[in-house]
């Protein structure tokens, strides 16, 4: 019985050790004016920033460690608590959560520049911040206007297909564009083309194979190359 409660405790003990270190945490490794932690499973968290840095902070998107390449993917609890110099935080793609915290009592902070990974944001993420203008994706953009916190939070919506003309809340106006109608009747021309070239069609007449079943074709190709 004893020799048996060895052999389970052994095992129980080889167990826990195999999941402590598929989620042990490095030793903190800092990219000025950053603190990161690094995970076996293979991203960093940014755990902390000097006190005394002043003005915009840009986040890397991956670090190195011994060699090894790591993506950030977390803003972790507290990690830019009381930095009281920062005006402006740049989050890097790959960046899928804000945590508790995280950027409490940076009483200059104005802009912050989200990524369209961005996946959570904790609603305290900012307390004790001033007015904030949060550049952010439309896919993530409920993330800030439903903000429950203590900041005024002004959304700007910066998506990359976005046109100039966008409202104050990031939607469209105004019509179809022009380009878009072009190149779309471009690309119905091309296709068109291409289906002649197929079937061997000549400069002088094309005879699509299924003008008797469908004998609304020719019609429809005559009115495109007229455009």
């Amino acid at each position: 019985m004893k020799k048996f409660f060895n052999k389970s405790l052994a095992l129980v003990l080889s167990i826990a050790f195999v999941f402590a270190a598929a989620f042990s945490v490095c030793a903190a490794t800092q990219v000025y004016p950053l603190t990161f932690e690094v995970t076996s499973d293979g991203f960093a968290t940014v755990t902390d920033c000097s006190s005394d840095v002043y003005g915009a902070v840009v986040i890397p998107q991956k670090i190195e460690v011994d060699g090894a390449t790591y993506t950030v993917k977390y803003i972790g609890e507290k990690a830019f608590d009381s930095c009281y110099g920062v005006s402006e935080i740049h989050i890097p793609e790959g960046v899928t959560a804000v945590k508790n915290y995280a950027f409490r009592d940076c009483v200059a902070l104005t802009d912050v520049y989200v990524p369209e990974s961005l996946a959570m944001c904790r609603y305290d993420a900012f307390n004790g911040c001033g007015n904030l203008t949060v550049h952010c994706y439309r896919s993530n953009a409920q993330l800030f206007t439903a903000y429950g916190g203590s900041v005024n939070i002004d959304v700007v919506v910066v998506d990359a297909d976005d046109s100039s003309d966008s409202g104050s809340d990031g939607s469209q106006t105004g019509s179809v564009s022009e380009d878009f109608i072009t190149r779309f009747v471009d690309a119905i021309k091309n296709l068109i083309n291409r289906i002649m070239e197929y079937f061997g069609a000549n400069d002088d007449e094309f005879d699509f194979p299924f003008a008797e079943e469908f004998p609304f074709i020719d019609d429809l190709i005559n009115e495109f190359e007229n455009i």
